[in-house]
């Protein structure tokens, strides 16, 4: 019987930091979680808060473009990672899932903040999953730490790695 196919949604670290399981529920700009956010100029964190918004509403060019403008206008901000993160996550949704694979990668390149790696490395688990990468999906999801996950993303972690040893398993059965 042929199965449908369920896609792995990337969690929502649209939050700027991960977002403690008793605050989890609206995606939402959470900046005050950020290593040295206090120091961030007033002009970067808007300009982030903007491009979530944006991703939100699903303007995906726009969120692109805004993205290109902030990264020229503070080519050395703290938020970059985030920056690269809601890249990945609007090129996803635009279903261009290796490009998403890139920004998710470089943002992992980039972060400095234990607590946020796992997320993104989550992020490009799906995206590989999406380009039916699933061995480099699953050992992206070996080397993340789960524990560090809220609740909500540590279970879409385990169902993602269900999904992908289902789908290992209907190819071996394939052959």
């Amino acid at each position: 019987a042929p199965r449908t196919r369920v896609r792995p949604r990337p969690t929502v670290p649209l939050t700027l930091s991960p977002v403690p399981a008793q605050q989890s529920g609206t995606p939402q700009s959470r900046s005050e979680n950020i290593p040295g956010i206090e120091t961030v100029p007033e002009p970067e964190k808007q300009g982030y808060r903007e491009i979530v918004e944006l991703l939100g509403h699903g303007v995906h060019e726009a969120t692109l473009i805004r993205i290109q403008q902030f990264l020229q206008q503070h080519p050395e901000s703290v938020l970059i990672p985030h920056i690269e993160n809601v890249r990945g996550l609007t090129y996803l949704a635009l279903k261009q899932p290796l490009q998403a694979q890139y920004f998710f990668k470089k943002a992992i390149q980039l972060t400095t903040d234990k607590q946020f790696k796992p997320y993104l490395q989550y992020n490009l688990s799906a995206a590989e999953v999406e380009t039916n990468m699933l061995l480099e999906a699953m050992g992206t999801l070996d080397e993340l730490n789960s524990e560090l996950l809220d609740v909500g993303t540590r279970a879409k972690f385990h169902y993602l790695k269900a999904q992908i040893l289902l789908r290992q398993n209907d190819a071996r059965d394939a052959i």
